[in-house]
C-alpha cells in the first residue's frame, strides 16, 4: 500500500524536476505488454535528478530508511490517520526483502544523503486483483509502495512519480481512507480513482491508475 509523505520542506520543487527520458514517436506504438515489459527492464542503478538522484538501496542504507519510515508515521498520526503503518511497518525483513529484489530505492543528494525512500514493483500486484470499482486498463503496470521522506525536500511524491513514468507507462497505486494528504498528492500527479482495494488482511485501500497518455490503450 503507499502511505503518507512528509510536509513539504523548504527548497523549490524547480531544484528538483526530473529529466525525463523521451520514447520515440515509433516506440510509442505497438504492442502494448511487449512495450511496457521492455521498459520495464530499461531500469537503471542510479537515476539523476538535477543536483540529486534515485538509486537502489542496499541494506547499508537500513537505519537511515528506518529513522525516515519512523517520522512519517508520526507525521500521520499527527495528521490523524491513526491506523495505518501500525506496529512498527514496514518491518526491517519487508526492507531487505523489497532490497534483494531490486525494488526498493532512496532518493539522496550529491553527498548521497537520503532524504527519501519508495518501493517500485514491475508485475502484478496480489491485492489489486479484487477491485470494488473497475481498473481502467488490464495490460502490465508497476505499482509505487512505501514512500517516505525526512521533510527537508518539496515535492518527493512528485519525484518518485517521475522516476517510475520514466519507466513505466501504466502506474497503479493505493492508500488509506485517512491519508488525505496521500490522496492529494496522488491526485496532483494525474492519477484517476478506480475504487476500493483490499489488502491480505481484509484491510481496505483507496485504489488509483495512470496511463500515459502516449499509450493507446483501447
Amino acid at each position: 500500500p503507499l502511505y503518507s509523505i512528509h510536509p513539504l520542506g523548504t527548497r523549490t520543487a524547480d531544484s528538483f524536476s526530473l529529466r525525463r527520458r523521451r520514447m520515440t514517436e515509433k516506440n510509442r506504438k505497438g504492442k502494448r505488454d511487449s512495450t511496457l515489459t521492455a521498459i520495464g527492464n530499461m531500469l537503471s542503478e542510479n537515476y539523476h535528478l538535477e543536483e540529486d538522484m534515485v538509486r537502489k538501496a542496499t541494506e547499508a542504507d537500513l537505519q537511515v530508511i528506518n529513522e525516515i519510515y519512523a517520522e512519517a508515521r508520526q507525521f500521520m498520526r499527527d495528521h490523524g490517520n491513526m491506523n495505518q503503518w501500525v506496529n512498527g511497518y514496514p518491518a526491517v525483513d519487508v526492507l531487505k526483502e523489497d532490497i534483494s529484489r531490486g525494488e526498493l530505492y532512496v532518493m539522496v543528494t550529491a553527498e548521497d544523503r537520503i532524504y527519501g525512500v519508495f518501493m517500485l514493483h514491475f508485475g502484478e500486484d496480489p491485492t489489486y486483483a479484487r477491485i470494488d470499482g473497475a481498473w481502467l486498463d488490464n495490460t502490465e503496470y508497476a505499482t509505487i509502495h512505501r514512500i517516505a521522506s525526512d521533510g527537508s525536500h518539496s515535492r518527493v511524491y512528485h519525484e518518485a512519480v517521475e522516476f517510475a513514468r520514466t519507466h513505466y507507462l501504466h502506474l497503479r497505486v493505493d492508500t488509506h481512507a485517512d491519508n488525505k494528504p496521500m490522496q492529494q498528492a496522488i491526485r496532483r500527479e494525474g492519477f484517476q480513482y478506480c475504487g476500493v482495494i483490499y489488502l491480505s488482511n481484509g484491510d481496505p485501500r483507496y485504489a488509483y491508475e495512470w496511463i500515459s497518455p502516449v499509450f493507446d490503450c483501447h
